[in-house]
């Protein structure tokens, strides 16, 4: 949340700053305890789950890189080669999933059971 502050994306869309200070309560600099608690990146360890993020590459909302960040520090704290996935939608915007048959439902629908059936057991 503090890099996503530091480097809104389409400030025309939505004043990412003012949303996360509502959000939080503050800045980073005036609340990092919040900012840190509430980033997923700062509770990425050896022991998270597999993950699978899907991005819409034209996203306005959150940048793009946002989701490279994320699966990077994922990446380096696996032990395991391709236990977390980022896939990136192009054309795609924020809500891109929104249509539950569209486009990108319809990829997004088969990435994610391709995950699910890699990394979730199935119970008999």
């Amino acid at each position: 949340l503090a890099w996503g502050y530091a480097h809104p994306a389409n400030q025309r869309v939505i004043d990412g700053p003012a949303t996360l200070r509502r959000f939080t309560g503050g800045t980073p600099e005036s609340a990092p305890e919040v900012y840190a608690r509430a980033s997923p990146i700062h509770h990425v360890n050896a022991a998270t789950p597999a993950t699978l993020l899907l991005h819409g590459a034209q996203d306005q909302l959150v940048l793009p890189e946002n989701t490279r960040r994320l699966i990077a520090a994922l990446q380096e704290a696996s032990n395991e080669s391709g236990r977390h996935q980022a896939l990136f939608l192009p054309y795609a915007q924020h809500g891109f999933d929104y249509h539950f048959n569209g486009w990108g439902s319809q990829v997004t629908q088969a990435v994610l059971r391709r995950h699910l059936n890699n990394y979730v057991k199935a119970e008999v």
